[in-house]
């Protein structure tokens, strides 16, 4: 079959060279034409001597000038808004040469004469080569079909970056905006979103993404509703400053948040709260390494403690949060490598350190593993309880805060029947110390992003083609994300007279399997059932409930909930056991454990009047019980890993030239110092000459390189013009290859000198580097130590920094740009 003719497609595959001289010869027969137009237009008449030596003098002007500023460089295809500042800037200074010329010569010139040519010349000599880029774009083989929704800046901005992705092709966008309706953006027409699952259904299109990164929450819901009855993968923008990054795969947009699929509103946290039983406190938090606890830490040393004792069983967590919180908080924290069931350890801890405010939340809460190894859970969440507990109170501790759960209420596993004793032994502790210790109990669903997740696994199913497995399909459960869920229990624990049981609001429950449908929706996909068999989608596999498990949770075991001054937390006061009955159950407790019978365990807990009910899915036997823990696939439990920065303050790892290795540990770099020592007579200066560096080289291409040591630390430098911290290069100058460019930056900004040929990462549009429109990035490991400083008038700091303590006004692209070359593994 013979293939159509393509024009597009003609003009991308002629040479390189071919390309350059066609550009060259319209540019010299077009300035020509312009000229002598523009003299017929204003004058009259040609004079044939005067007019070709000043038409001459504009055509050689305007081809030096394209050379200089590296127009004959610019990629047609990716050529943007920079292309018509470059051929403005280039005729502009052809128009005034001609004006200095006859102004010498004494000739005059009409003004008039002079705009007119100035404007003809970028409307013929830009407009074409952006339609060549029209031409090139329309001509390229049909992609997927994609609409946008939001026609705003991020909209527009999109739909430059997916433009040069040839697997997609964007139909339309869609606004709320009435105004907008029927109108064109970049040649495409926006409809209103009464037409969007016509237009879906019209166009085969097959993903939607919202470019709106400031709607609120309530927005974005409102039109998740109206995209969820269409087979279309949604996804959306976050940032405006990250539309162009990721090498235009539009795959590494961000899928819709789960947070936004639950319809909670977030509420903003009472800052009085927060800090009132941490600031200038020493506060211990038990579990640090746990989705809880680690979280915990992280908002806790946000308020200034004056000391944070971090206490982990598991000594692969403690290392993490260690390494996640020492290079900012170094002198603030202190890490104990132990177990809560030592109780002379947290004594002797409590009573050396004088903590005021414990946070208990360290606790083994998996339901099915717990089910399958219930000795160790009671140890850990009553025993471990106890111990801590009855520490703080002889230690003297003021604030005592017992992480719970809702599964605690009326349990039907032992994982929640341990937990609900643990608050038993705070609410009798309470009781019975008096005014010296203030314990509170904070109880809660389901946390996202905590350790056993089940939205992770649901994902993965999904994206593997099913299917999808629910144990039941009326479970329903409570949701609220980590970071909230933490800001509210220090916000409870302020809160607390002494007894009080917490109960945070989670909104409303949540069907699983309804939340597992609209996954399944807004990853393009359908729910197979009877009336779509012919179809591929996804199908739904109800499993059974696990042992243990409820089908509904609950927050409250008696009484009302009352009112606090937080609008999000409410308090209750329930029954417990008497005291002398509760001890003589505890030291029970101890001897079954002693005896090692699950089956007596189970026994003595249903004797206890907690609620707890053996459901008829609680499997007994010991070896199915193990088996059916094993089931669940620890690869996929999540983990936090968002590094938040509590100030700017970083241990700084300064290459000096006396140093015997890359990293050294120097004192701690006075940025401000170092960036405003410049008079303002030199920034001005400076600034000139950063002009000049940009006019001087082809603007259209830079470099970067990501510097890596062996130890993962990253070379980054900051620029006497710029603000933030930036990846070693510059520009590309005329005959100048990629490679011997950055390899020439690298070696003048800094004091390393790279060896071999770097990697190439990847070419990314962005003008926001350096004004270019694009940058060529490479990765290194390979360099060399270099005997001297570095000393140029561009860089006023040069510093390596491990990657995972990256200064926080670090440039955007840089930050993305870096996880690139990790991700690449060169």
């Amino acid at each position: 079959m013979k293939q159509e003719f393509s024009w597009g497609l003609f003009l991308v595959d002629l040479p390189r060279g071919l390309k350059k001289l066609c550009q060259v010869v319209f540019d010299l027969v077009s300035l020509t034409v312009i000229y002598l137009s523009s003299v017929k237009l204003v004058a009259g008449n040609i004079d044939d001597k005067g007019s070709l030596l000043y038409c001459l003098l504009f055509v050689s002007v305007s081809l030096f000038g394209f050379k200089v500023t590296g127009i004959y460089k610019t990629v047609i295809r990716f050529a943007g808004v920079r292309l018509l500042e470059l051929v403005s800037l280039v005729q502009l200074t052809s128009a005034s040469v001609i004006a200095l010329c006859s102004l010498y010569f004494g000739v005059q010139l009409n003004f008039v004469f002079l705009l007119l040519l100035f404007l003809l010349s970028v409307f013929t000599l830009a407009g074409a080569r952006l339609a060549a880029r029209e031409i090139i774009y329309l001509s390229r083989p049909p992609g997927k079909r994609l609409l946008i929704y939001g026609a705003g800046k991020a909209g527009a901005q999109l739909l430059t970056s997916v433009r040069q992705d040839s697997a997609y092709n964007v139909v339309g966008f869609v606004d709320d905006d009435l105004s907008v309706h029927g109108d064109q953006l970049h040649g495409l027409r926006v409809f209103p979103p009464r037409r969007l699952a016509e237009i879906v259904a019209r166009e085969s299109i097959s993903m939607v993404v919202l470019a709106m990164p400031n709607a609120s929450r309530e927005e974005l819901r409102f039109i998740m509703d109206k995209l969820e009855p269409l087979s279309v993968i949604v996804k959306k923008v976050s940032t405006v400053s990250n539309l162009l990054d990721n090498k235009y795969h539009v795959e590494e947009l961000e899928e819709v948040r789960i947070e936004e699929l639950l319809g909670r509103e977030r509420v903003s946290p009472v800052k009085e709260l927060i800090v009132q039983n941490i600031f200038n406190k020493v506060v211990l938090v038990s579990g640090a390494g746990g989705s809880i606890g680690s979280e915990l830490c992280r908002q806790i040393l946000a308020c200034s403690p004056k000391k944070l004792i971090l206490v982990e069983l598991s000594e692969v967590a403690l290392y993490n949060i260690q390494e996640e919180l020492e290079t900012d908080w170094k002198d603030s924290i202190i890490l104990v490598l132990g177990s809560v069931c030592d109780i002379r350890l947290m004594e002797h801890l409590m009573t050396a350190e004088r903590v005021d405010t414990v946070y208990h939340a360290a606790a083994y809460k998996h339901v099915p593993l717990v089910e399958g190894s219930p000795f160790a859970a009671i140890q850990n969440n009553v025993f471990g309880t106890q111990a801590i507990l009855e520490a703080s109170i002889a230690s003297g501790v003021r604030s005592f805060t017992l992480i719970s759960t809702d599964k605690a209420v009326r349990p039907t596993n032992v994982m929640g029947a341990s937990k609900r004793i643990a608050e038993i032994l705070c609410q009798l502790a309470s009781a019975s110390s008096g005014s010296t210790i203030r314990i509170a109990m904070v109880r809660f669903g389901n946390v996202i992003g905590s350790s056993g997740s089940a939205i992770p696994k649901f994902r993965e199913q999904i994206k593997s083609g099913g299917p999808v497995t629910v144990t039941h399909p009326e479970i329903t459960r409570y949701f609220m994300v980590v970071s909230e869920a933490v800001e509210l229990v220090l916000q409870a624990s302020s809160l607390a007279v002494g007894g009080e049981v917490f109960v945070l609001d989670m909104g409303s429950p949540i069907k699983i399997v309804d939340l597992v449908k609209k996954l399944i929706r807004f990853s393009g996909n359908v729910v197979e059932n009877q009336d779509n068999l012919h179809l591929e989608g996804i199908n739904i596999e109800y499993i059974g409930l696990r042992p243990g498990e409820k089908l509904y949770e609950e927050l409250l075991i008696s009484g009302d909930a009352e009112s606090t001054i937080h609008s999000k937390i409410k308090k209750v006061t329930e029954l417990h056991p008497e005291k002398l009955s509760f001890e003589k159950f505890i030291a029970e407790l101890r001897d079954v454990c002693n005896g090692g019978d699950k089956y007596a365990l189970r026994d003595l807990l249903s004797s206890l009047d907690i609620g707890y009910v053996i459901s008829e899915n609680t499997i007994v036997d010991a070896d199915a019980a193990g088996n059916q823990a094993k089931v669940v696939n620890l690869a996929e439990v999540s983990k936090p890993t968002e590094h938040k920065y509590k100030n700017d303050s970083l241990v700084n790892r300064v290459v000096e030239k006396d140093s015997p290795g890359w990293k050294v540990e120097k004192p701690k770099i006075d940025e401000e110092k170092n960036t405003l020592k410049f008079s303002l007579g030199k920034r001005l200066f400076l600034g000139l000459l950063h002009k000049y560096f940009l006019l001087s080289r082809p603007l259209t291409v830079g470099a970067r390189c990501v510097v890596l040591s062996a130890d993962d630390e990253v070379l980054l430098v900051k620029h006497t013009y710029v603000s933030g911290w930036h990846l070693p290069g510059g520009g590309i100058d005329p005959g100048e290859s990629s490679i011997t460019a950055v390899k020439r930056e690298v070696s003048e900004e800094t004091v390393v000198k790279l060896v071999g040929s770097p990697k190439l990462l990847g070419i990314f549009h962005c003008d926001e580097i350096s004004k270019r429109d694009h940058v060529v990035v490479f990765v290194s490991r390979d360099f060399t130590r270099k005997s001297s400083m570095v000393n140029s008038a561009e860089i006023s700091l040069c510093q390596f920094f491990s990657v995972d303590d990256l200064p926080p006004d670090l440039d955007k692209n840089t930050r993305d740009w870096i996880t690139e070359a990790l991700k690449s593994n060169l």
